[in-house]
């Protein structure tokens, strides 16, 4: 019979510890340098906006400049690791090894997982001066604790979905 388990003196005593405010979190305030950042960013966006066939040329750009198979392959070991390879919403979104979010613990425990989440490091600047950003996927229903662990331990200060 399908139900609700019973509940445990031990897990709801665990519950009594946790507090819940209605109130938002409190804003983390930007420097100076990623509030200009996104000034800038914000202005080139609109920029853009008026002129809709400069994102078309730069989606092409973009799109003649994919990886092959062969280099995905190679790049890409660990998202392809039959172990992680559920937990891509696309077999063709994913990130390389060399700038791939790695989660310290996750909510899978095989140690072959290697903190895996489908999600990159994004630079702005070469000089690194500027933030660093994380593109992530659309969290599926069996890697959102994976998402929110992310969230807790790189301390992003906002979510920006993007379709």
């Amino acid at each position: 019979m399908a139900g609700n388990p019973a509940a445990t003196p031990s897990s709801t005593s665990s519950l009594h510890n946790l507090t819940f405010s209605p109130d938002f979190p409190s804003r983390i305030p930007l420097t100076s340098d990623q509030l200009n950042h996104c000034n800038k960013a914000l202005a080139l966006l609109k920029d853009k906006l008026l002129n809709p066939n400069t994102i078309s040329q730069e989606f092409f750009h973009l799109q003649s400049n994919r990886t092959t198979l062969s280099e995905t392959t190679r790049r890409c070991n660990v998202a392809l690791n039959s172990v992680n390879i559920g937990k891509n919403r696309y077999k063709d979104v994913i990130p390389f090894d060399k700038n791939r979010v790695i989660l310290k613990s996750s909510s899978d425990y095989r140690s072959e997982a290697l903190g895996y989440i489908n999600a990159s490091f994004i630079s702005t600047s070469s000089t690194g001066t500027v933030s660093e950003f994380i593109a992530t996927q659309g969290p599926l229903p069996h890697t959102y604790e994976d998402f929110w662990e992310m969230i807790t331990q790189y301390h992003c200060p906002a979510i920006v979905m993007l379709t």
